[in-house]
């Protein structure tokens, strides 16, 4: 195992001997300099997890030994260069977490072998360029994801099995399970356990607008439906319970299924329920308890304003989930603050410092902190940061307030004053509205009594080439 992990000199091809039998986990991992076609000898009957993990620069075709059976944790995740059709061997029968995770730029059709028993978590997550319109899960196929005991019955549960799948074509409409497959169904193009108990994935690019999970239905996979950018109305079914769980440790481990489900990358306007539903009912596409006491969870992908009826007492917690708040704007302050900085270029190669650089550079610093965490989905620390941010490009203003005042009250014209330090301060000004405004949207997301969502750029914009996770 690890015999070259992490070795980021090599910068040359690989070539494995076809003598070669086995190779141990870890072995090419991180090693990211590594280019040109990958091509695992047939001699080869054995490779361990994460072996290519991260060889990133990795720019041609991918050639799988005949003889492995199993694919491992990681085996190819984040080779996000290799190129071309992917074939898995026919006598593969298991394809391990997040086995082909990231792996971008892959394309052609995937074809799932007959034979194929087991797929892990992750495995095609972001596999962005496949062409398919259908996935046709084989017979053979036994298990997806995880045990996982719901209600006494064990369910299985998992998490990004085919997240983002074929994002860059946007082919990707329909699953087919072929006949004879004992453990899963597809009902109208989308993947369930044959018990109906849990859904488990719906296709990125089906085109229906409105969709109605399958009665029996008590779970949702991990990222299950999110991702789809058509559906706009989602009807649940009597036997989903919205509750927070405990679930196994993928992204997250404890929240409600319909976050689980939907993230925050979907264009669902309305969540509905039936008339026969026992325990929930929806008012204007808002999820309440039957009793209109609680608010119990509004989509996340909702774009337009919410009137909460008399009579709600409690919103739950998380029920509001916090999207990819802000991001955009945040990128488009970025951008002002960063052509602010270059005006201060000429002047300090003329020989001419101004200290209000230096502010300027320490609050780009704080913003570009706050935006990591608003992509951790911590409103908490990104308002932190971003409140740093604020407070150093303040005292720029405030500095040159004071000194347009003392120019003034020195004999100096007015109109030549507010020319050299107000003219010159409208990227700052400019720059500071869009903290207010982020910090403003960053406090609604946390507080569900003032959350109108009446702005399209408070969501992460969506983006059908590139996956913004």
């Amino acid at each position: 195992d690890q015999a070259f992990y992490n070795c980021t000199g090599f910068d040359g091809y690989i070539r494995l001997s076809n003598k070669l039998e086995s190779i141990g986990g870890w072995t090419f991992g991180n090693c990211s300099k590594l280019v040109g076609d990958l091509i695992i000898p047939d001699s080869v009957t054995n490779i361990l997890d994460s072996t290519f993990r991260n060889c990133s620069s990795l720019n041609g075709k991918l050639v799988i030994s005949n003889n492995i059976t199993k694919l491992e944790e990681g085996v190819f995740s984040d080779c996000s260069n290799l190129v071309g059709e992917l074939v898995i061997p026919a006598g593969v029968k298991t394809i391990g977490k997040a086995a082909f995770q990231q792996c971008e730029k892959l394309n052609g059709k995937l074809v799932l072998p007959e034979g194929l028993e087991y797929i892990g978590d992750f495995a095609f997550n972001k596999c962005t360029s496949f062409e398919n319109t259908t996935i046709k899960i084989p017979a053979s196929l036994k298990k997806m994801g995880e045990d996982y005991d719901l209600n006494g019955n064990n369910v299985g549960i998992g998490s990004h099995f085919f997240y983002n799948f074929g994002a860059n074509v946007r082919k990707f409409e329909t699953f087919e399970v072929e006949n004879g497959n004992e453990n899963f169904v597809a009902i109208d193009g989308v993947l369930y356990t044959k018990d109906l108990k849990r859904l488990v994935c719906y296709p990125r690019n089906k085109k229906d607008t409105t969709y109605e999970i399958q009665e029996g239905v008590e779970l949702l996979d991990q990222m299950s439906i999110a991702s789809n950018m058509t559906l706009q109305t989602l009807v649940i079914p009597d036997s989903l319970i919205i509750e927070r769980k405990t679930y196994p440790g993928f992204t997250w481990e404890n929240d409600q299924p319909l976050i689980f489900s939907l993230y925050n990358y979907n264009a669902i306007q309305n969540i509905e329920t039936k008339e026969t539903n026992p325990n929930y009912k929806s008012v204007d596409g808002v999820l309440y308890t039957k009793d209109l006491k609680e608010l119990v969870y509004i989509s996340s992908g909702r774009t337009k304003e919410v009137i909460i009826p008399n009579g709600v007492e409690t919103i739950r917690e998380r029920s509001i989930y916090w999207s990819q708040v802000a991001r955009n704007v945040s990128k488009i302050a970025m951008v002002l603050i960063i052509i602010s900085i270059l005006t201060y270029v000429i002047p300090l190669l003329m020989g001419e410092f101004d200290f209000g650089v230096v502010f300027e550079i320490i609050s780009l610093i704080f913003l570009l902190i706050s935006n990591s965490f608003m992509g951790k989905y911590n409103e908490t620390r990104a308002k932190r940061y971003l409140i740093c941010s604020m407070v150093a490009i303040g005292w720029i203003l405030i500095y040159d307030l004071i000194s347009l005042l003392t120019s003034i009250a020195s004999g100096v014209d007015i109109f030549i004053a507010g020319y050299a330090y107000g003219g010159g301060e409208f990227l700052t000004i400019a720059y500071l509205i869009l903290l207010f405004k982020i910090n403003n949207d960053l406090a609604n997301a946390d507080n569900p009594t003032k959350y109108k969502e009446k702005m399209d750029w408070f969501y992460e914009g969506y983006d059908e080439n590139k996956e913004n996770k």
